[in-house]
């Protein structure tokens, strides 16, 4: 429990409970520890020396483009969760997800000079139905 709170608190990296309660064993609204950080999380750990990881990230399977994106957002100060819910990669907030509401959603994407004009308003639209 300390280490969460400290990757939280000291490193700003927030991650995804995924374990059972005791008491509510069939409860899929109320998780808790362990915790499933994203990739980028790692990885930034990793290169920031705060942690060693057991296993090696294959980075075939971390986007190095997605990687990239995470730390500049993390340089910037903000908290960045997992995006998949709305539709996004990540989700940037000002503060701890606690206690502020995600500003931004962010979808890594590739440069294309002929991506669909339709494309980039769906994805302006799917922000702001979700509010970001």
């Amino acid at each position: 429990m300390a280490t969460v709170v400290l990757l939280r608190s000291k490193y700003r990296l927030v991650g995804t409970n995924i374990g059972t309660l005791p008491t509510s064993l069939q409860q899929n609204e109320t998780l808790g520890l362990p915790h499933l950080y994203m990739p980028e999380q790692l990885r930034l750990g990793e290169k920031q020396g705060w942690f060693s990881l057991d296993a090696q990230l294959n980075m075939e399977t971390v986007d190095s483009c997605r990687c990239l994106v995470f730390e500049d957002l993390w340089n910037q100060g903000f908290y960045i969760t997992d995006g998949s819910k709305f539709g996004g990669d990540f989700l940037v907030y000002t503060g701890d997800p606690i206690q502020y509401h995600a500003k931004h959603i962010v979808i890594v994407v590739e440069d294309d000079p002929n991506r669909p004009a339709r494309q980039l308003v769906a994805w302006s639209r799917l922000a702001r139905a979700s509010h970001k």
